[in-house]
């Protein structure tokens, strides 16, 4: 891997040519491509190692010793590389990788980004393509209130900008998790791609029955993309986990009688919901699902799981093992004692 990057590097250096500057995007885009190809190619797999959180665990567990197996990892490098693998595992930047890849952040797209990469490097194609975002070209776009009295043709220009707070609205009542509810009714860019890229092939085949389940998947995930909204004027407990219920029952149905797959922002939205109306064992049993059927599960949707699972109390492992037992004493003495007065009384 180290030759393969000294031998791209010295080809991209033979190359540079300083007075133009589309050819210096050119060449800044070459090094970023091969440096993230060398990334990639470290980490090759590394998806396979991550262990997902079953049960409710204290701050102490969110380390990359308990959400990576590190040894069978190594285990599964050449024998040349596995000390050099010990030393990169070891580091705190790889713990921190772990742990934003194992739990929501800023960057869940960016390391989906880098699990695509992963993914096509046996394909062949450049991993990265140049855009507008690459050229550094800041863009600000007029709303309508902006524009508003302004002559089209007019220029004008400002020594310097500064924001009048008493023209925002900031009487804005808080909601509980309403702004996760509006993260995980969004597909990420991936996510677009991919759907666009299946239904392009089920269309080209001309095939009647294939065009017809991606139709069907589509209405599905419409039904899931407003689910959080259903979900928020049904009665809080029993009536919200039967919906959440209903719901991973319809995924598990159109798996095994009609062999469709629904898309993942679907399941995500399952997860995230499951968690915040505090039913974590609805998002075990489908992410339980999303690995038996053998899901490639992005870095957002394993973030959410984990938020779900890991700061909830009632997690299924912590209840079954505390909360249910009182249950079950407390549903004895109340026998006994139901039992007692009755006795009495006869």
């Amino acid at each position: 891997m180290i030759n393969n990057l000294r031998n791209s590097l010295t080809s991209i250096y033979n190359m540079c040519d300083t007075n133009s500057n589309v050819r210096t995007r050119a060449v800044e885009l070459q090094v970023q491509e091969t440096f993230l190809r060398f990334q990639a190619t470290l980490l090759k797999g590394y998806t396979e190692f991550l262990l997902p959180v079953l049960e409710s665990k204290d701050k102490n567990f969110c380390n990359a010793e308990n959400l990576f197996d590190i040894d069978k990892f190594i285990a599964s490098r050449e024998e040349i590389q596995r000390p050099f693998y010990k030393k990169l595992l070891s580091t705190q930047m790889f713990n921190c990788f772990i742990i934003s890849r194992s739990f929501i952040s800023d960057s869940d797209e960016t390391l989906e980004f880098f699990d695509g990469c992963i993914e096509r490097l046996e394909d062949g194609v450049p991993l990265l393509h140049e855009t507008d975002s690459n050229r550094g070209v800041t863009v600000v776009v007029q709303t309508e209130k902006m524009s508003q009295g302004l002559k089209p043709s007019a220029l004008y220009s400002y020594p310097v900008f500064v924001l009048d707070r008493e023209l925002f609205y900031t009487d804005v009542p808080e909601e509980r998790g309403g702004q996760e509810r509006s993260v995980i009714s969004l597909r990420t860019k991936v996510e677009k791609q991919k759907m666009v890229k299946r239904a392009r092939a089920a269309k080209i085949r001309s095939n009647t029955i294939s065009w017809s389940k991606c139709l069907l998947q589509h209405v599905y995930c419409v039904w899931y993309l407003y689910l959080p909204s259903l979900i928020t004027i049904l009665e809080p407990g029993e009536e919200q986990r039967a919906q959440l219920n209903t719901a991973l029952q319809i995924i598990k149905t159109l798996r095994t009688d009609r062999k469709t797959n629904l898309e993942e922002v679907c399941y995500r939205i399952l997860i995230s919901l499951s968690g915040f109306y505090d039913h974590p064992k609805v998002a075990m049993n489908t992410f339980t699902h999303m690995q038996e059927i053998k899901m490639n599960i992005s870095a957002v949707t394993y973030g959410h799981y984990h938020r779900a699972v890991l700061f909830n109390e009632n997690v299924n492992g912590v209840e079954s093992n505390s909360v249910t037992h009182w249950k079950i004493l407390r549903l004895y003495i109340m026998t006994c004692i139901a039992f007692k007065r009755y006795r009495r009384q006869a």
